[in-house]
């Protein structure tokens, strides 16, 4: 569901879920993280005259979520490899 002119609020959310509505794009400019709703999806905002190296540049992946978990996991396997070797 794509909401004319960014209008929305509670009611409209509800009443297009029972409409069958899943997701609801906004006008907010703006990326997405892991862990936003899905009732306000944010779009990239790409002017007519932008270039494509620009626009591919918006859509590169955010990397943070990829190095934490590898932190997490080195921390762990760490953890695990020093109580076994005790």
């Amino acid at each position: 569901m794509a909401w004319p002119f960014g209008a929305y609020n509670d009611s409209s959310v509800r009443l297009a879920r029972k409409a069958g509505f899943k997701y609801f794009v906004t006008t907010n400019v703006g990326l997405n993280k892991h862990g936003n709703g899905v009732e306000s999806i944010r779009r990239i905002s790409v002017e007519d005259d932008s270039a494509m190296d620009e626009f591919a540049k918006l859509l590169e992946p955010d990397y943070f979520y990829i190095r934490y978990f590898r932190q997490v996991a080195t921390s762990h396997i760490k953890r695990i490899a020093v109580s076994y070797l005790l």
